[in-house]
């Protein structure tokens, strides 16, 4: 049995996973970035389960989701319109790659804010909802690191033989 050897492991560390906010108003930012309120806590839950996953990914949380999704198809040169509908539900969250080959996570900010009128039941499945769409999107951004997602190429790259 090999023991992990911890001056490696320092070497190895990563910097804290990264977190921006886009098309927020200065009100909406003020409480995403309040560790007492609620959106800042579930935020937190959100980049804990990334991190765990993706640690090198860059999560997005956007008060215009479909205009972070679509900027960024947009600056790779993809042409599609990104709408948010999906069959009897929508979208909230979508990883991607960035033009300079990184992966982003777009959140849709909504997700964090949980409404008032919510049951302590409705709450609860709202966070348990949140935390695996978070594992979610990490496993798109692991298999996006990994050459393993949609672009179609399921043969081993070279350098991972």
């Amino acid at each position: 049995m090999t023991l992990p050897d911890p001056a490696a492991e320092q070497e190895h560390k990563t910097e804290p996973l990264e977190v921006s906010l886009e098309y927020l108003t200065a009100e909406a930012g003020a409480v995403l970035s309040d560790p007492a309120l609620s959106p800042n806590q579930l935020l937190t839950g959100v980049a804990g389960q990334i991190a765990l996953i993706a640690p090198t990914a860059h999560v997005c949380v956007s008060g215009d989701f479909a205009r972070s999704v679509q900027g960024r198809f947009d600056a790779r040169g993809i042409k599609v319109q990104y709408g948010t509908t999906r069959g009897a539900n929508v979208a909230v969250a979508k990883t991607m790659r960035t033009i300079a080959g990184g992966i982003d996570i777009v959140v849709n900010a909504d997700v964090l804010f949980l409404s008032p009128d919510m049951t302590e039941e409705e709450a609860h499945d709202q966070v348990i909802l949140l935390l695996h769409l978070s594992v979610h999107e990490a496993t798109h951004a692991a298999h996006h690191f990994t050459g393993e997602d949609s672009r179609g190429d399921l043969q081993p790259h070279a350098d991972r033989l």
